[in-house]
């Protein structure tokens, strides 16, 4: 409705392919419509409100044509307003062994600053499209049990831009109830732990207002259980079964995330 597609046909570029659904089907299926009609070897994805910088597919194609073990790569990004202006950056830098140790508490990759290889995304099915918000955190998930690697470059390569009339901030109350579904599911199918909804719930509130800055590779799951309790502590001190039922759950949960991704470096006495 804002004339995107007559903008797009008014450019002459051999190279660009116009879909128009005859029905509004959402978002997650034109990413997966998108995904069945490109030839390339390399999807890079972004939103139509954002921008690439000048050099982002070359520093990622060359990455990942270096580092052919790794299926995606990602990058930080530069944040702007309406008009364009800087107005903050998301800062990222993460490893593999990074993002398995944060992913669980967070989305480590900004989905409109990858470039993935589309075979391996083929052969894990893409997109859910069940999933109408959020759809790129479970297919991260789906990645890590599919033994797919990926890796978050420190240099922003994409402007993101945030305004209160953009897709995410219209609907960020169901994206939020869809990471904690998201959150249930893997935690059941990749650590064997079945924790209910308002479990996960008081751990992303406990984790958004005590936000960490600098992470590592073990560390943020240990200073998280603590910023836990303080924080239950604090609210629910008249629950002191609320406060010791979380605390066991947040420590066996920490305990399988280590034993999980960890366990070839963990020493046992």
């Amino acid at each position: 409705d804002d004339k995107s597609y007559k903008i797009i046909c008014g450019y002459e570029d051999d190279r660009i392919v116009v879909i128009q659904n005859k029905h509004n089907v959402g978002l997650t299926s034109n990413l997966n419509l998108g995904l069945k009609l490109a030839k390339g070897k390399y999807i890079a994805r972004m939103d139509a409100d954002d921008i690439s910088l000048y050099n982002r597919l070359e520093l990622q194609i060359n990455f990942l044509e270096k580092h052919p073990e790794f299926e995606l790569v990602g990058s930080s990004a530069i944040l702007i307003n309406e008009t364009g202006n800087k107005i903050g950056e998301i800062s990222r830098s993460f490893d593999h062994q990074n993002i398995l140790g944060n992913i669980f508490f967070f989305n480590p990759i900004i989905h409109p600053s990858i470039l993935f290889k589309k075979s391996f995304f083929e052969a894990v099915g893409n997109y859910d499209e069940e999933i109408l918000k959020a759809q790129d955190y479970e297919l991260w998930f789906r990645m890590v049990a599919h033994s797919g690697k990926a890796f978050v470059l420190s240099e922003p390569l994409i402007e993101h831009r945030e305004h209160s009339e953009s897709i995410e901030s219209k609907y960020s109350l169901i994206q939020e109830e869809n990471v904690v579904l998201i959150l249930k599911k893997w935690l059941a199918n990749l650590l064997d732990y079945d924790v209910d909804v308002l479990s996960i719930t008081c751990f992303r509130k406990a984790w958004q207002n005590g936000r960490i800055d600098s992470y590592s590779k073990i560390f943020p799951l240990i200073i998280f259980l603590m910023k836990l309790n303080l924080k239950f502590g604090y609210r629910f001190s008249n629950k002191p079964k609320a406060i010791i039922r979380v605390s066991i759950n947040s420590l066996r949960l920490i305990a399988r995330v280590l034993l999980r991704f960890y366990k070839d470096r963990i020493s046992y006495a």
